[in-house]
């Protein structure tokens, strides 16, 4: 098994069990059997290869490698979540694989879609690259923020599909932002709407946070300067 098959087998990807299956054969093998998808390969090194119960199947690296581009970051931030791999394995790679691993050595794996997502929108909206899943120590206290600017203290919540139920989550989230308050912080919601529907208000909102107020003083500032050298020079 390979591929997407593969990826569904180890848990990669949520909806890899629909359609053929894919199998990887070296390419003097002939195999044809209907709903199976053959792929042919100049060598398939054994390391390449494990069982899985009595199946044998590429290995996760190997699994990841031969999706197509638009699934590899779903299946590599899931490996990495299940601890199957480390984003290391794919450093020293070329192209998408190895800027995928670059990228999560330094600022963290996404741990839910939604974070993706975000991530992908901020990306897309040429925001600055937040933090993901960033720890936090307040008053001897972990807290973990599913998006982050350590810099400049800016947390970003991220709700789901589904919302927080429960008592016990409920009061967690609400310690964590007073937590976060008191230490002088500042948290912003946004929903899975918001991510996923509503590109323009996120933008405005990021940026508006982003900017903070201080931005805000050193523009005017600048301009009031500009606006005195102009009318000093008009003058001469």
């Amino acid at each position: 098994m390979c591929g997407i098959t593969a990826a569904g087998l180890w848990k990669l990807l949520e909806r890899a069990s629909d359609g053929p299956i894919h199998v990887t054969v070296e390419r003097t093998r002939r195999v044809e059997h209907a709903g199976v998808v053959v792929h042919r390969a100049a060598d398939v090194p054994r390391s390449d290869v494990t069982l899985l119960g009595p199946v044998p199947i590429t290995r996760v690296e190997r699994t990841i490698r031969d999706l197509p581009r638009a699934l590899q970051e779903e299946a590599f931030d899931e490996a990495v979540r299940q601890r199957r791999i480390t984003p290391h394995v794919f450093e020293n790679d070329r192209g998408h694989l190895a800027q995928l691993a670059r990228d999560r050595l330094g600022l963290g794996v996404p741990q839910e879609k939604i974070e993706r997502k975000a991530v992908a929108l901020f990306k897309k909206l040429r925001l600055p690259p937040p933090k993901r899943q960033h720890w936090v120590k307040i008053k001897g206290e972990r807290y973990r923020l599913d998006l982050a600017y350590p810099e400049r203290r800016f947390a970003i919540e991220l709700l789901g599909e589904a919302a927080h139920w429960g008592r016990v989550r409920f009061q967690s989230d609400i310690n964590r932002r007073n937590a976060l308050e008191t230490d002088g912080w500042r948290q912003i919601d946004f929903s899975w709407f918001d991510v996923t529907r509503d590109e323009e208000k996120v933008n405005r909102v990021m940026r508006s946070v982003l900017a903070g107020p201080g931005d805000h003083i050193a523009r005017r500032s600048t301009s009031v300067m500009r606006q005195g050298i102009s009318a000093s020079s008009s003058t001469e």
